[in-house]
């Protein structure tokens, strides 16, 4: 996972978060991986939760969210 985490200048962390399977760090040949293309974190939005809300939570920077 390091190694592919690497390639793309990724933490093994982010990979995994898009790849659940993946936990346990082993990567299967033919195995299809979702690369996301950046570092980050996959949320799960309540109805009627506003983008200020995440924002405040996670103390994401206004200029970073949502362009």
């Amino acid at each position: 996972m390091q190694s592919i985490a690497q390639s793309y200048n990724l933490l093994p962390a982010t990979i995994i978060r898009m790849n659940p399977r993946l936990r346990d760090g082993t990567v299967n040949p033919g195995s299809e991986v979702v690369i996301p293309p950046f570092n980050g974190i996959v949320v799960e939005v309540a109805r009627g939760q506003t983008v200020r809300q995440i924002a405040s939570r996670y103390r994401v920077v206004q200029m970073y969210y949502l362009r």
